[in-house]
């Protein structure tokens, strides 16, 4: 290490222990192998050992041909988040491809993602009770949805936190078919919508009918989709060739592909009518 450090080596070989803090600033290239085994905090730490100091650095991170959707998710969130990016921004990032954990207990991903922190809460009382006499409300399935486009609501369009927090719970549990009269709703009360609140109303819409559909991982790119599970039958295989005669399926993942470039609209009415 001292002889990196002096520049008598050029080259240091080490396992991921370096992500652990360990600090040459002149070092200014950095070279990953087998990235998708990798998490997503590690990928972020490994990728802050280089470009520590003004001069323009490089960090590779190599894997597989054959990645797993999360493991892609993971490496496209990394790409995706760019120089400037924040513990939090990562960290949201982090919570939207994992879900969050539990209360109180030692599961640190998944749970309330899968049912809402409401039916959560519920769930702790009764357990705390001592007294669950009636039936739990379905758990919904996690659904991966990773859109290019951004989607939020932002501060200068409702300044109240309580109310944006309210109107994304709302657009979690609402069924596409009702997420127009949603949106009326808040267009009455705050004006009208940015293209960035619009774009959440119908990635709402998308995430309800891949719930539907019982599809779990959505990537959606400028000119392509991305699904996996999908349960190929002959009527839906007659649909899907109308959109792309040269679709990939394999092991239930399809991925089409388009020539012009999709927009939200677009891929809500494709995903509502053709699967």
């Amino acid at each position: 290490m001292q002889d990196v450090w002096d520049r008598k080596v050029d080259v240091l070989f080490a396992t991921t222990i370096v992500e652990a803090g360990i600090d040459l600033p002149k070092v200014n290239t950095l070279i990953t192998l087998r990235s998708e085994l990798l998490g997503m905090s590690q990928l972020y730490q490994l990728k802050g050992r280089v470009g520590r100091r003004g001069d323009q650095s490089f960090a590779y991170f190599f894997h597989s041909s054959n990645l797993g959707i999360d493991a892609e998710l993971r490496l496209d969130a990394i790409k995706s988040i760019g120089q400037t990016a924040t513990g939090y921004s990562l960290a949201m990032k982090d919570l939207q491809l994992r879900g969050s954990g539990s209360i109180l207990g030692d599961i640190q991903s998944g749970f309330i993602a899968n049912v809402g922190l409401n039916i959560f809460n519920q769930y702790v009382l009764e357990s705390l009770d001592e007294s669950i006499e009636s039936i739990k409300p379905d758990i919904k399935p996690d659904i991966k949805l990773d859109c290019f486009w951004g989607s939020s609501i932002p501060k200068s369009y409702v300044d109240a936190d309580s109310e944006r927090i309210d109107i994304y719970k709302r657009l979690e549990h609402t069924h596409h078919s009702k997420v127009d009269e949603v949106k009326d709703e808040i267009i009455d009360r705050f004006g009208e919508l940015p293209e960035v609140s619009n774009n959440l109303f119908i990635t709402a819409k998308i995430r309800s009918v891949l719930g539907e559909k019982n599809i779990l991982r959505c990537k959606i790119r400028e000119s392509q989709i991305e699904l996996f599970p999908v349960d190929l039958t002959e009527e839906v295989n007659l649909r899907i060739k109308t959109l792309d005669k040269k679709f990939i399926f394999r092991n239930k993942r399809l991925v089409l592909n388009f020539k012009d470039v999709l927009t939200p609209d677009s891929v809500y009415e494709i995903l509502n009518s053709s699967l």
